[in-house]
This record gives C-alpha cells, structure tokens and sequence, in this order.
C-alpha cells in the first residue's frame, strides 16, 4: 500500500526520492511456497526496488495466535546501484 507522501532529499550527488510503502502477504500462500521475508530483503514491486525495514506477522483474527493469516512488511524505497543487481536486456 502506497503512501501518497513522497518526498525528496537533494543531499550528496543529487535528487532522492524518498518513498515508505507497506506490503501485505497472506501468510497462507507464503507457506505454500516456502517463503518468509526477512529484514534486508528486496522486493521488486512497479519497476522499483524496496527493502523491508519491518516485518509485523502478528497480525491475529479474533486475538487467535491460530488465527494469524497475513504477514505486513514496511519497506523504503532503495537504489538499485547500491544493490549489484543487474538488469538483463532481453533484446541483446
């Protein structure tokens, strides 16, 4: 979930867009594919890289333990130089 604040910091070698977002799993389906996201982790999400600040999975129905059926993630935006990835151009 985006937030609709975003801002901008002209510090060091130019502009950086600043950008929180919140993502939200359904646990159930992270099980079933044998994943768990981690503080660190990246997410490529609309042509952007984010990393996960905050993870809060105790996100209970009715104040069950049991019951936990999705796992909220809070990420900031991050630039794709500081990450070594590299894009690969599929048209050669």
């Amino acid at each position: 979930r985006y937030k609709k604040n975003i801002s901008t910091s002209e510090e060091g070698f130019g502009v950086d867009i600043i950008q929180d977002v919140e993502f939200r799993f359904v646990r159930k389906l992270l099980e079933e594919v044998q994943v768990y996201p981690e503080i660190g982790d990246i997410i490529n999400y609309d042509d952007s890289y984010y990393e996960i600040d905050n993870i809060n999975d105790t996100q209970y129905v009715a104040g069950q333990p049991y019951n936990s059926i999705s796992i909220l993630c809070n990420a900031h935006l991050t630039r794709i130089s500081g990450l070594n990835i590299e894009e690969i151009n599929a048209n050669g």
